[in-house]
């Protein structure tokens, strides 16, 4: 599997599916469950896909909905990148396709309050707005993140 044949299956996706729910975070889950859905179908398509692009830089591909603009990246990280606390101005999906991402959800009324979250391989996470979050990624991981870059 290549990063466009990826991106081709993504973009179908996005056509076939109905814009009638106006819940972004619904729409991010829904699009993490087909994405790796797709992943998972062939684990040695995802190695290629991995081994083929680990040293490449992948420019980010746009898609226009009929209510959101959204950009899907991937990204590829030959060091451990570690990310400090901070709060999402946007609604997030990522997908790890290889490697490891270690995240820390903090509490929006306890500060002080936590959960941790560790996403492998052929999992992902949805992320609204505003929630604040750390995260260390380790070394050799791929991630594939899709974003609402705003509503239409």
């Amino acid at each position: 599997m290549t990063t466009k044949g990826l991106l081709d299956k993504i973009n179908n996706y996005f056509l076939s599916i109905n814009e009638s729910n106006n819940n972004n975070i619904y729409f991010l889950e829904e699009t993490r469950e087909k994405i790796i859905d797709e992943i998972r179908s062939d684990e040695k398509e995802l190695i290629d896909l991995v081994n083929t692009n680990k040293n490449k830089k992948i420019e980010d591909k746009y898609f226009i909905l009929k209510k959101f603009k959204i950009r899907v990246s991937f990204a590829y990280n030959i060091k451990k990148i570690e990310e400090k606390k901070e709060e999402l101005k946007k609604d997030v999906l990522e997908i790890m396709l290889s490697g490891k991402k270690i995240y820390k959800v903090f509490d929006l009324v306890d500060k002080n309050k936590k959960i941790n979250y560790n996403l492998t391989p052929t999992h992902g996470i949805v992320f609204s707005s505003k929630t604040h979050i750390s995260s260390s990624t380790f070394a050799n991981s791929m991630i594939l993140s899709v974003v609402i870059e705003n509503e239409i």
